[in-house]
């Protein structure tokens, strides 16, 4: 595992496997076992789901929350540092690795919005 991230961290693996596997798959396989944290300790998943609330509601339930959180944001970083790398080194069609690039650029700018509109409401 630890190799894996280093040889990710370093752009060592192929564009596709860096922005598919690593960059798409693991990160949405984490964010469902979030999700699967917040509403397998709820007492009415649905009606969560319905009202799009995503709140814990047990100590526990927080807990696994943000540690899960806190290493979805960790490996995002490691991935998407890898995607940008893996990207620089491509040596195929130079518009994969152009299109993997900006797509990370949107993504940031999306992310960074995010925080504004949670740090400032309108």
């Amino acid at each position: 595992m630890k190799n894996t991230l280093k040889k990710l961290f370093k752009g060592e693996f192929s564009l596709a496997k860096s922005y598919w596997f690593f960059g798409n798959i693991i990160p949405l396989i984490l964010f469902l076992l979030i999700l699967g944290v917040l509403f397998g300790f709820s007492n009415h998943p649905l009606e969560k789901l319905k009202a799009i609330n995503f709140v814990p509601e047990t100590t526990l339930s927080l807990i696994l929350t943000l540690i899960l959180s806190v290493i979805t944001l960790i490996y995002i970083v490691i991935s998407t540092i890898g995607v940008w790398r893996s990207a620089s080194k491509h040596t195929g069609s130079s518009f994969w690795a152009w299109a993997a690039k900006i797509t990370i650029i949107i993504a940031f700018a999306s992310y960074l919005n995010d925080i504004r509109r949670f740090l400032f409401p309108s």
